[in-house]
């Protein structure tokens, strides 16, 4: 590890940035006193230097350091914290409870959904108060679907009358934080807009190369149009090849994922090495003339980010295209480079322009897979001596799944919570047949007006996409294809990585040291495993879930529950999962007993805690009813008077069919009367521990 880090500088760089920008991403409030105390010690360190390096008796370049990775991790807080600012600016201008003119521009393609259009639009002004006030941030865009709304593009500027509103927090235990995912996307707002609640002022005020990238793109999609390529046919293949995935369906979404295959549905540095052996082998000539080197290096520059701004600057591309261009720099100056330093570079380079990058799923991957690939392949490879030209190619192809798995594996588990158990399987069958894939696309994009070249490139890629796809859903049809409601804690998420280190470290070098730290952190997870497990069967919950307009009351003991639900969510069973299936993975339940909740008042006792549940005119009797939470739903007509007279409770929750001027008016009642109040359609679903 020394010997990597001394030929690979940059890692050095990277880590203090990457420390700062996590810290700084973690806490972007910006507490003064954190900020300058980075600089405090910093600015300490340098004066002690200044005056004792020439006195002292260590090296002076172990202070330099010092000094050094402080500031890097100083500026990468500083990063982020400017980053998440900028990225709730606008939320301070948006007034979430009424109408308000806007004006926007559109900034990525439009994708048609449904019901509506999807977009992501920079907020440039909002008139406020009477005057105009000016402002910038992203703002993810829903345009109701209409003849009109099929001419938005790319770069126009529009006038809208809609509010901005917060993007809402997790509605429900274990779904997916989309919230956090589109704020380390720099969008923190977005705004549903009606067909005549908004005017274009003018186009094309984008990008100018990005916009003549996405016309591009737009004619390469049509080219397989024009050779009689549709269905998911076409949608795996613009996914593939030129990054468009609009068209892709939940079915080829959920084969592939199952499949543990997800990654083949968007360009990666697979497809950028292709572009750059390729078109570095049709430029080979230019080395016999005197300046030839430069020029192809400028050509190779030329296509290799020509080629990404047209897929849409993925994460994997960026790595690869960084990576890639550096290689193209030191070859045109005849300098050596390191796989190391150049993945490390291209990180620190993409963490410069987009701190916030370090949050996002695709570059945490498509960096630790690489580098597993470049550190843990070699040592799988010299594991099997001996072999023929065939064996060694299936070999390399193993080693490589293998690798690429291995150091995913706490990544993958942490945020997709499944593992593909045939992974080896379909990646056997995935590489050859998606590189046969990529060749013939790009020979047909580049062959296109040859016709009959262009006939025999469309035979082969039409016949082999449609083997790939075939594959694919064969694989994900398999009985147990996935381990799925996996659930891991970020603690266990460390030692896990921890025994891949280890066991990495006992293949490098086997000594009985690196297997025992392998063996104990194994031991100390399944310690943490088994506690999971000794919980999830102890437990006695309640949870109300939050889906649309339902009633879904969850009693939980153990791994057994009864979910109490109305008409509205039996007769849409669909809803289960998307809204309380994640919840029943991470608590490892069994399939739930359903309990219809009928019209009326219906009391029952869970654990110690009594419950009420109030769907209707209160029943009053002679006595109070005394319950320690009092649930209402479907618009309850309670007052002021009912629940002063007739009812003694602690905890007063409105379920998620409650409408908007009832939960107005309850929640008045409950602070007249100084009770504790939860709306689950604005605060998410209510969880109780019995």
């Amino acid at each position: 590890m020394n010997k990597i880090i001394k030929a690979a500088p940059f890692i050095r760089l990277l880590l203090p940035l990457a420390l700062g920008i996590y810290w700084g991403g973690m806490t972007w409030s910006f507490s003064l006193p954190n900020y300058f105390m980075t600089l405090s010690i910093g600015c300490f360190v340098l004066l002690y230097t200044c005056i004792s390096a020439p006195f002292s008796q260590f090296p002076s370049h172990y202070f330099f350091a010092a000094i050094v990775y402080l500031l890097l991790i100083a500026t990468g807080f500083q990063l982020a914290v400017w980053n998440c600012k900028d990225t709730n600016k606008t939320t301070l201008l948006a007034n979430v409870s009424q109408r308000q003119l806007i004006r926007m521009r559109i900034t990525s393609s439009c994708v048609e959904k449904s019901k509506s259009i999807k977009s992501v639009a920079t907020v440039e002004m909002i008139r406020n108060n009477g005057g105009w006030c000016q402002t910038q941030g992203e703002v993810l865009c829903y345009f109701r679907n209409s003849s009109h709304t099929a001419q938005l593009n790319y770069g126009d500027r529009l006038i809208v009358c809609g509010k901005l509103i917060r993007i809402p927090e997790v509605s429900n235990p274990g779904m997916f934080d989309y919230k956090s995912y589109l704020f380390y996307h720099h969008i923190a707002l977005q705004c549903v807009i009606d067909t005549s609640a908004w005017s274009k002022v003018s186009s094309g005020n984008g990008n100018a190369f990005r916009l003549l990238c996405m016309h591009w793109r737009e004619r390469l999609l049509q080219i397989f149009k024009d050779n009689r390529i549709g269905g998911q046919e076409f949608a795996v293949a613009g996914a593939l090849l030129l990054g468009y995935e609009d068209k892709l369906d939940k079915e080829t979404l959920s084969s592939y994922s199952d499949a543990g295959v997800m990654h083949v549905l968007s360009v990666s540095g697979m497809h950028v090495a292709i572009i750059y052996l390729v078109v570095n082998m049709l430029l080979t000539f230019l080395e016999k003339w005197k300046w030839g080197r430069i020029v192809k290096a400028g050509l190779l520059l030329l296509f290799l980010w020509l080629y990404a701004m047209i897929t849409g600057l993925s994460p994997a591309v960026m790595r690869a295209t960084w990576m890639l261009s550096f290689v193209v720099v030191a070859n045109g100056i005849k300098r050596k480079t390191n796989s190391f330093n150049l993945l490390a570079a291209s990180a620190f380079v993409l963490l410069c322009g987009d701190p916030l990058l370090l949050f996002d799923t695709g570059f945490q991957l498509s960096y630790v897979a690489v580098a597993g690939i470049i550190l843990v392949y070699p040592l799988l490879y010299k594991q099997v001596p001996g072999r023929s030209w065939l064996l060694d190619q299936l070999i390399s192809l193993i080693g490589v799944s293998v690798a690429a798995q291995l150091v995913t594996l706490p990544l993958t588990l942490y945020y997709f919570h499944q593992f593909p158990n045939y992974f080896l399987l379909t990646n056997l069958i995935l590489i050859p047949l998606s590189s046969l894939v990529i060749y013939t696309g790009m020979g047909l994009l580049v062959l296109a007006k040859i016709p009959y070249v262009a006939g025999v490139c469309s035979w082969l890629f039409v016949h082999s996409l449609s083997i790939l796809n075939t594959s694919i859903r064969f694989a994900s049809s398999l009985p147990g294809a996935s381990c799925k409601g996996i659930y891991l804690t970020r603690g266990e998420v460390v030692l896990l990585s921890g025994i891949v280190i280890t066991s990495c470290l006992f293949l490098a070098r086997p000594r009985i040291l690196n297997l025992y730290l392998a063996l104990t952190t194994g031991i100390v997870l399944s310690f943490f495993l088994c506690l999971d497990g000794k919980q999830s069967r102890n437990q006695q919950q309640v949870t109300i879930y939050q889906v649309p307009g339902a009633t879904a009351i969850d009693l939980i003991s153990g791994r057994q529950h009864a979910l109490l639900e109305d008409s509205c969510l039996s007769n849409h069973p669909g809803l289960y999962s998307p809204y309380m299936q994640p919840s029943w993975d991470r608590c490892t339940l069994s399939k739930p007993f359903i309990l219809p909740v009928k019209h009326g008042n219906r009391q029952f006792v869970f654990g110690k805690a009594r419950f009420l549940i109030v769907d209707g005119p209160l029943e009053c009797s002679s006595q109070p009813l005394k319950t320690d939470y009092l649930i209402l739903s479907h618009g309850a007509a309670l007052n002021l008077q009912d629940l002063e007279q007739h009812i003694r409770f602690h905890w007063l929750i409105l379920d998620s069919s409650c409408k908007g001027k009832d939960i107005q008016r309850m929640k008045k009642i409950a602070r007249e009367l100084d009770r504790d109040v939860w709306v689950v359609i604005e605060q998410g679903a209510f969880t109780r521990d019995l």
